[in-house]
């Protein structure tokens, strides 16, 4: 990729921001890798593969750590952040008729993040507790991963990884999917002349980390960013 250095005397750009974005974006799809959804294994009475867990708990890993940035309010990647500052300072670029899409998907991605921590079932337990989805995400990503909370690590020291593994194919799935909804709509404003020339077109391919069942590497796939996953509503 060939870019110019921002000068360090002067605040990001917009189009230093959109640049930053597309180049960690790209790295989070490359990765962290697509989880496979089991549809058996999610209840007391039967157990998910030993081989998926302990793949599902890395990748959790990942997505918690490099996905953070585009989760955030305030970081300069927060994905609907990332978008309404695109809007606000190129609105004149922007053609009239995307104007409502831009918004519309600012919104989207917004409702979508609140609720990407209560995505999947809530788990319930022999004792008769029921971990909902938003809190094992929170004890894993407080307790155990971002930050070594007590109170977070003993409320789910147990069980935590267990039961957000059961949910973690769908927040992590669906944190892709905004990623690659945010990068194609950023792809089309470029394409319409919003920004002052971007270096990622020059390597837009996307070579996906991926992982067999056992937790074994297999030789990536090659795509572009459109087609690493499509955004579903």
């Amino acid at each position: 990729m060939t870019t110019t250095p921002s000068d360090p005397r002067r605040p990001p750009t917009v189009d230093d921001a959109v640049q930053q974005f597309m180049s960690l974006s790209q790295e989070f799809l490359e990765l962290v890798p697509r989880l496979q959804t089991y549809t058996t294994g999610l209840s007391a009475r039967a157990s998910p593969p030993v081989s998926h867990v302990r793949t599902t708990r890395r990748v959790l890993v990942l997505a918690l750590s490099l996905g953070r940035k585009f989760m955030t309010p305030g970081e300069a990647t927060y994905l609907p952040g990332l978008l309404e500052r695109v809007y606000t300072e190129r609105k004149e670029r922007i053609p009239f008729a995307l104007r409502r899409p831009v918004r519309t998907t600012v919104q989207q991605v917004s409702a979508a993040l609140r609720d990407l921590y209560s995505t999947g079932p809530d788990v319930s337990h022999a004792d008769g507790t029921t971990t909902t989805a938003a809190q094992a995400w929170e004890q894993v990503a407080y307790g155990h991963v971002l930050h070594p909370d007590h109170e977070k690590w003993s409320a789910g020291n147990a069980l935590a990884w267990w039961a957000t593994s059961a949910n973690g194919a769908f927040a992590v799935t669906r944190l892709r999917m905004l990623i690659v909804l945010t990068r194609s709509l950023i792809e089309q404003l470029d394409e319409e002349g919003v920004f002052d020339g971007l270096g990622y077109l020059e390597n837009l391919w996307i070579n996906e980390d991926l992982w067999a069942e056992d937790g074994s590497p297999v030789d990536p796939e090659t795509g572009s960013a459109r087609g690493v996953a499509g955004p579903v509503w």
